[in-house]
């Protein structure tokens, strides 16, 4: 047989290539990292719960989620910007400059330090704009820290992505933090939510350090190193940071909502529901991250075969998994939950919808990320910013209206028709077909 006809026949094959995507160490070890932090993250959840109570949970959760949320906001888009500009160097097979990666560390450490400044003096007003009397006061020392220890592990992750080590920057940027909190409270260390968030704070901190040891122990001590203008990374991060940060805050906002409209009891439920219905979500998303700096790659080198086949991959595994662990997640919910505690049982009509969601996410393939990727990071910020806004309107109505049920109905709607979208633009935009895995002429294409 032609070699080229054995390709193709590859190619074609969903198992052969699940299984090829399967026996990449990168992958293997990726997931086993982002699986260990699904246990982690929810081991918290369980133990806080179990010993604390619902509302507990939710104080965790917003106080958790507003310290990402801030930490992305400060770093304007630099983590994702650095998988895109440094990707080349293992296109080139050469290493990144030092001085280029401390210029990087130094900027995004000063730049999530300055919204943590911001934060200490406008607490009188920015307070209550983002917890209202839900949280107390006494919050605000750990939370600024967190701000700064999850934006410097959030952007040593980039860079470990960006230098293909996947399963460290997986590590670092959920096991690490999810892991010391659950060891805490599980050994009596933390007695309180405020000692868990402490013990997050020390594993978001020991994990950057260790990415960054790695970053600079593994380069390769060869000449002409890959050094990229501070500002192109910047002036390319802008839009990508914009995404990024409505995504994020769409997850905030959603227990933002559930704690203002119906209780941060509420809000602990509905952190325990998204929890479980993101496992779907993170295997996608540890699949579509291993991908991203070698679609990156293909971009750069004008590859856009080569992509449009490794967006196939990405899709086609992380449907494979994803679909036979929603079946899991909905036979195992409600005993799971009641587990936890009689009072989180009543989250199960919330984890079904919101699971159910994350599914039809993973069938529709990593859309935005080919988009963010290929160069149409603005355009990949439009779709997320018209998602955001439709949230933003949409979700307190639906949970004043339908309480917890509502809610998710809103966000599930609002997340898979953001996917769908995208997929109609990488299609007509760019000319890929992510399911066949093939480049085809744009939509007004001559060719």
């Amino acid at each position: 047989m032609p070699p080229s006809s054995l390709r193709a026949r590859i190619i074609s094959n969903p198992l052969v290539l699940l299984a090829r995507a399967g026996l990449d160490r990168s992958l293997i070890l990726a997931l086993v990292t982002r699986s260990a932090g699904v246990i982690a993250g929810f081991s918290v959840t369980y133990l806080i719960g179990r010993d604390l109570g619902a509302e507990a949970t939710g104080q965790y959760a917003l106080i958790m989620q507003t310290a990402a949320l801030l930490a992305i906001a400060g770093l304007m888009g630099l983590d994702v910007g650095v998988v895109r500009h440094l990707a080349k160097a293992i296109a080139e097979r050469k290493p990144v400059a030092s001085s280029l990666l401390v210029r990087i560390l130094s900027l995004g450490l000063a730049m999530t330090a300055s919204v943590s400044v911001l934060l200490a003096l406008g607490r009188n007003w920015v307070w209550p704009l983002l917890f209202g009397q839900n949280i107390a006061h006494d919050f605000l020392i750990v939370l600024c820290f967190l701000v700064v220890g999850r934006g410097l592990s959030q952007l040593v992750s980039g860079l470990l992505r960006s230098q293909h080590h996947f399963a460290l920057a997986t590590a670092v940027w959920t096991l690490f933090i999810s892991a010391l909190s659950a060891l805490a409270l599980a050994f009596g260390l933390a007695e309180d939510v405020k000692d868990a968030l402490w013990a997050g704070l020390f594993g978001a901190s020991f994990g950057a350090v260790v990415g960054i040891a790695v970053l600079f122990l593994s380069r390769s001590p060869i000449a002409n190193p890959i050094d990229v203008p501070i500002k192109a990374i910047i002036v390319s991060s802008l839009p990508l940071w914009l995404s990024g940060l409505l995504q994020v805050m769409s997850e905030w906002y959603g227990l933002v909502v559930a704690a203002r409209m119906i209780g941060v009891a509420d809000a602990g439920l509905f952190r325990v529901s998204v929890q479980i219905a993101s496992t779907l979500m993170i295997v996608s998303a540890t699949i579509f991250s291993v991908y991203s700096a070698r679609i990156s790659a293909a971009f750069h080198a004008g590859d856009r075969a080569s992509a449009a086949q490794l967006a196939r991959s990405a899709a086609i595994a992380g449907s494979l998994l994803a679909a036979p662990l929603a079946i899991a997640i909905l036979l195992g919910a409600d005993p799971l939950l009641a587990q936890i505690g009689p009072e989180f049982s009543d989250a199960f009509p919330t984890v079904l919808i919101l699971t159910i969601a994350q599914l039809l996410i993973a069938l529709t393939g990593p859309c935005g990320l080919v988009l963010a990727m290929s160069g149409h990071e603005k355009l990949n910020l439009l779709i997320s910013l018209s998602a955001s806004m439709a949230l933003l309107v949409l979700a307190p109505v639906a949970a004043m209206f339908s309480g917890l049920e509502g809610l998710a109905i809103c966000v599930a709607t609002v997340l898979v028709s953001r996917n769908l979208v995208a997929n109609l633009f990488v299609r007509s935009r760019l000319g890929i077909d992510v399911w066949r895995g093939r480049a085809i002429a744009p939509l007004g294409s001559q060719d």
